[in-house]
Formats: structure tokens, sequence, C-alpha cells
């Protein structure tokens, strides 16, 4: 394993020492500000780092990319990627159709990325701030199931589209990230199966006001089986009559379960037609809900063809403006 440096602030020695670079080194970059001149492009598994001995910028590194390009993006024309971490890197876009982290399978072929990691990452104001399609849909056919991914510590912020975007993923966990501002879904995950999202916040998403339930939910579960959302923050669902107001939506599902959710409005007043947890498109198979709702109309709701958990395995707790101000105060008896 080597460790190849790149020049502070050069952006053509970004690219230059990533090409360079083989499968297990490491890519040190120094703080500073790098405005690409062209696409940034990974195709190894590397590690991708800041580097914070060189250069004395305690800012960290911050990658602004050109209009209508990604902030990084994986390059799918080699041979499957494995064990490519990328660490403490702030993505900025300069408008235009993008992603801050992009990767889409071809079609047609057996090609995957596995074994993923990027951790204390922002992605600001892209199409979407991470996208990662597994699936190879975009040409027709179908590459290998990626498995093993861990998005750990992102800030995704201001996408027009979606935060987080990922499909025909095994085995992902989101830990400790924050989705917010996005003009539909924060965290979109569809056909994956062993999702993990905990200990993470989706906010104030769906600024477009979209109307479609799952397709403008804070955040959507497709299509995927064994899940589990645990210690989930929800908060600041659209204000506008028309908008979707839905905290999780599982949409066609089979099993999972959703413990230790918080999906909150401000003000005193009950948000029409909000749902914290929506079961949707014949769901089914959920082991448990667990949700602590605030101004919000129905915390569980479901369609006509998806099966709630058994009473036993459901909780619910509506926080009132009062109560909210006492709780852990108050005991019974």
């Amino acid at each position: 394993m080597a460790v190849l440096a790149v020049t502070a602030g050069n952006e053509a020695s970004l690219r230059t020492q990533t090409a360079a670079c083989a499968a297990g080194d490491v890519l040190a970059i120094p703080g500073g500000v790098y405005n690409m001149t062209a696409q940034w492009t990974v195709s190894k598994g590397i590690f991708i780092q800041y580097d914070s001995t060189v250069g004395g910028n305690s800012g960290g590194v911050r990658v602004n990319a050109l209009s209508g390009q990604h902030g990084i993006n994986i390059d799918n024309s080699a041979a499957s990627i494995s064990r490519l971490n990328l660490s403490r890197i702030k993505f900025t876009s300069g408008g235009g159709t993008s992603n801050g982290i992009n990767f889409v399978a071809p079609g047609g072929s057996s090609f995957a990325l596995s074994h993923f990691r990027a951790e204390s990452c922002d992605c600001v104001n892209f199409s979407n701030g991470v996208f990662v399609d597994n699936s190879g849909s975009g040409t027709g056919g179908s590459a290998g199931l990626g498995t093993q991914f861990v998005f750990y510590d992102l800030d995704v912020s201001g996408s027009t589209s979606r935060g987080i975007v990922l499909k025909n993923l095994s085995v992902c966990e989101i830990e400790n990230c924050e989705v917010n501002s996005s003009g539909l879904n924060g965290i979109w995950a569809n056909a994956c199966g062993n999702l993990g999202i905990r200990k993470s916040a989706s906010e104030g998403n769906n600024t477009t006001n979209d109307t479609s339930e799952e397709g403008a939910s804070q955040v959507l579960v497709k299509l995927s089986h064994g899940f589990a959302i645990d210690n989930l923050d929800i908060e600041s669902l659209p204000t506008n009559a028309a908008a979707a107001k839905v905290g999780v939506c599982v949409s066609r599902c089979f099993g999972g379960s959703i413990t230790a959710l918080a999906v909150t409005q401000t003000g005193t007043t009950f948000y029409a037609n909000s749902k914290g947890v929506y079961l949707f498109g014949g769901t089914r198979g959920m082991s448990k809900i667990d949700v602590i709702t605030k101004q919000i109309t129905t915390p569980i709701a479901k369609d006509v063809q998806s099966v709630l958990p058994p009473p036993e395995a459901m909780f619910t707790f509506q926080v009132s403006p009062y109560s909210e101000a006492f709780a852990g105060l108050q005991t019974s008896g």
C-alpha cells in the first residue's frame, strides 16, 4: 500500500494522483479548496482522505464541482470496484444536473460496487447528494448486487431532487447522517436488502411541495426486505396544504422494523393528512412500529393492501405542546 500525496489546492494534481493510485493505495489530500476544471473520477478501490498534516489548512477539503458535473464520479467502465473509502470531503455543486457522490452500474453486465464507505462528507446543492445505483437499470439489464455499504456522518443539504438515493444494495448502513432541504425525499432506498437507517435525521425535505405520499415522503423504503429504522428524527414536514406530509413511507416491502422514530412539527396545530409511518402497496411482515409524534394527524397509517404488525408490536405516543415541556417529569399514580 502506497500513500500518494496531492498538491494542496491543485485540482489537476488531485485528478492525476487519483488516476495514479493502485487498488489499496491511500490518496492524501491536504486541506484547501479544489475548484475543478474537469470531472473527478475514481476507478479503483482506494482510500481517499483529508490529510491534516499538510498545508496548515484546518478547514478540511472542499471540492467545488463544475456545472453539470458530479462531486466525485465512481467509474463504471472498469472492472468491479471493491473497498473504496471517502473521508472528510465537502462536495459543492456548481449547478446543473449532477450528484455529489455518484455511481451508476452499467446495464447488461456483472459490474458492481461493493465494500464502499463514505464518512464525514458533505454534499451541498446537487441534484442528489448521494446517488448509488447498482441495478444497471439506466441502460436496461441487470448488474451484480452490490454489498457492504456504509454511509456515516454525512451532511446532505439543498438537493434539488433527493438527498440520499440507494438502489439494489445489500447490507447497507446509514448512520449519524443528516439530510435536509431536499426537493423530494430526504432518503430514498429501493430494492435494498438488510438496510439499516440509524441515529440520523431527515428534516425539511419535500421543498417542492410534491403531493405524492410515496415519492415525497421524508424517508422512503421501497421493494426492500429485512430493513431496520432505529432512532430516526424527522422534523419540519411541508406546510403547504396540498404537499405530502409523511415521515416514513414503507412501500411494497416484506419484513422490517421501525423503532424510536420521532416525527414532529412545530406549532400547536395538527397538520391535515399528515402521517408518521405509512405502509403502502401491500407492505407486510413488519415486526414492530414504534413512533412518537407531535402535531401529526395519524401516527401509523396503511393502504388497503398492506398489513400492520400485531397491536402488541405497535407503540405510538402523541406529544402535546404542554406535555412536551414536562416530558420526563410526569409520573403516573
